[in-house]
């Protein structure tokens, strides 16, 4: 995320990425904001102006990440039953979905236990 509006505190999706269960990258791109960044928070992100010049914008980002999430089933059907869906890991997930205006059902179980659950059966096929 980087810094957008007058106090900078404004987040806004500047890169996403998305890995498959063995965490190969399946899509990665810069995402051009769509209001003026005010500060690339570099110490952190590691991103200049030129990273994002190129970058994709949100919507476009949010459509290709829809689009390998839903894995071909319908969107309305993924409310209902995940069917085909991906699930959908990390931390943090409602800050990011919504910084890239994106909607996509999440499980009722915390997200912390998911991945915790996930990195302990990693762990154990090691």
């Amino acid at each position: 995320m980087v810094g957008a509006g007058s106090d900078r505190s404004l987040d806004m999706c500047a890169r996403v990425c998305v890995v498959d269960e063995q965490e190969r990258v399946v899509f990665d791109s810069f995402v051009k904001p769509h209001i003026p960044i005010t500060h690339y928070r570099y110490d952190t992100t590691g991103f200049r102006p030129e990273h994002l010049r190129e970058g994709m914008t949100p919507k476009q980002a949010a459509r290709r990440v829809q689009e390998l999430l839903l894995n071909g089933e319908a969107a309305w059907k993924a409310r209902g039953s995940h069917g085909r869906t991906r699930n959908l890991v990390g931390h943090g997930l409602d800050h990011d979905l919504e910084s890239l205006g994106m909607d996509y059902p999440l499980p009722e179980a915390g997200h912390g236990e998911l991945w915790e659950k996930s990195r302990d059966e990693s762990f154990e096929s090691n």
